[in-house]
């Protein structure tokens, strides 16, 4: 057999590939070494069997600690990622006597855990390469699985793909993965330091499988950790005839999955502004909001403490309820008791449609005591999603509706903003929800006496960076968290 040096001079084993389709998947073994062991190429029709040691493949590189790259013989396991942008492929050219790199893509396939070069044409005897493989990062397994859009967005539209559908209209077709610059509020450029990665519209590949629930990715986090939106019981939807329905965008959930199974008012009292707070000062003493007391921080202790899943949660980042305060709506003075009052968010989503991630006063940033800002006053680093959020997923903050975004679940439930507080009866403070009807925002009381305002709850936590994730965030095929 022979043996080729490439590179570091360091001897590895080159295996010509002769492929027969367009898009080939090679499943690597885990050892180059092994030279006795059967592993396969998967084509269209079939699957292949061969030795090792009758052809020639690639070489493989891993990063080490100090972002340099060594050459290894085994196959990275867990940890790494398949640099796709910088592996390649190269052909002897017998004119030149020289090895010149070819045009292919090479993609990993997290669906077989395989390497996919197309067009296989372009693979034939005297071919090699090289496959670069980078310290794992959750932003870089979701990226390499997702192409980024770089549409201009108006957010005073709705989102999703096709022009119009039953219950309104459809704004613009802006869908995907954006990314986001949250110093400049405007779309990554590349110089941008600050980046967030969110979903926007009917997007299919934001499913995350954790603690025997199902969630919504909203975005990755600028610290690469991911948040994202409880939507049901494992146990409950896999036992459904029409699971994947129930999981699809645009499922009007009469059964309530997609929601805890409380709905609650958003706080315990209604006439004055104080009561929009997820936690609020009361008479010198820090109270929570009934959202937070009765429902998120029971279900955090059951569902993440009690199945010892707490390592997986982010800590640093927290949640916005944004309290700035005007007397009016164009967010000129500002207010504060029982006189009429606007709050930030309804300034930035329904008066300038300018939604943003960042929060802007600490004090209403609400962490945890393990985070490094914000007001450090939650027990359990939990939430809810903000109005800004969900305007950035594809919603509208007027009365133009959104059934096919990926919010949208046919319930009422509540965000974190804070809304406005009205002369006008019911003189009561309020806060953003989701609407049921339209998947567009509205403004309900906190409370009322009639007790007419409970509003469902979805949960909002944030996963962390250093969680490995599998799978490819679809229905199908979900990103299971390990």
């Amino acid at each position: 057999m022979k043996f080729e040096t490439i590179r570091s001079k360091k001897k590895i084993l080159l295996i010509g590939i002769i492929l027969f389709c367009v898009s080939v998947t090679l499943i690597l073994a885990t050892s180059l070494a092994a030279y006795k062991k059967t592993t396969t190429i998967k084509i269209a029709e079939g699957t292949v069997n061969y030795i090792i040691p009758d052809m020639k493949l690639f070489a493989i590189y891993q990063e080490n600690d100090n972002g340099e790259y060594d050459v290894i013989s085994n196959i990275p396991i867990s940890g790494y990622i398949l640099n796709e942008n910088i592996s390649f492929c190269e052909k002897y050219d017998e004119n030149t006597e020289q090895f010149e790199k070819i045009q292919v893509e090479i993609n990993f396939d997290a669906e077989v855990n395989g390497i996919t070069i197309s067009p296989s044409t372009s693979l034939d005897k005297g071919t090699r390469c090289y496959f670069y493989y980078d310290k794992y990062n959750i932003v870089k397994y979701i990226l390499t699985n997702t192409t980024l859009k770089f549409d201009s967005i108006d957010f005073s539209k709705t989102s999703c793909t096709n022009g119009s559908y039953e219950g309104g209209n459809c704004g613009e077709n802006t869908v995907g993965l954006y990314c986001w610059d949250t110093d400049t509020n405007e779309s990554c450029i590349s110089s941008s330091e600050n980046k967030t990665y969110f979903y926007r519209g009917n997007v299919k590949n934001n499913y995350v499988k954790f603690a025997g629930f199902y969630w919504r990715i909203i975005r990755i986090n600028e610290n690469g950790s991911i948040r994202m939106i409880y939507a049901g019981d494992v146990n409950i939807i896999d036992n459904l005839n029409n699971r994947d329905e129930v999981l699809a965008n645009g499922y009007d959930d009469e059964a309530q999955y997609s929601i805890l199974n409380t709905r609650i008012t958003f706080n315990y009292a209604y006439n004055d502004n104080r009561y929009v707070g997820f936690m609020y000062d009361e008479n010198g003493i820090l109270r929570k909001s009934a959202i937070l007391n009765d429902v998120l921080e029971p279900w955090y202790q059951t569902n993440i403490l009690d199945k010892k899943l707490e390592g997986y949660i982010d800590k640093e980042m927290g949640f916005c309820g944004d309290r700035t305060v005007y007397t009016d709506e164009r967010g000129i003075t500002q207010g504060t008791g029982v006189i009429s009052t606007y709050f930030g968010s309804y300034i930035r989503v329904k008066t300038n449609n300018k939604p943003i991630f960042n929060c802007p006063n600490v004090e209403d940033l609400y962490t945890t005591s393990e985070s490094s800002i914000g007001n450090k006053s939650l027990e359990y680093p939990i939430g809810l999603i903000t109005a800004d959020e969900v305007v950035f997923a594809g919603a509208s903050s007027s009365s133009v509706g959104n059934k096919s975004f990926y919010l949208y679940n046919g319930q009422d439930y509540w965000t974190l903003s804070p809304s406005y507080r009205s002369y006008r009866s019911p003189e009561c403070a309020r806060v953003f929800v989701v609407d049921y009807d339209k998947g567009c925002l509205f403004s309900d009381c906190v409370n009322y006496p009639n007790g007419a305002h409970n509003n469902g709850v979805r949960p909002v936590i944030n996963l962390s960076a250093t969680s490995i994730l599998s799978g490819l965030g679809t229905i199908e095929s979900p990103y299971i968290v390990s």
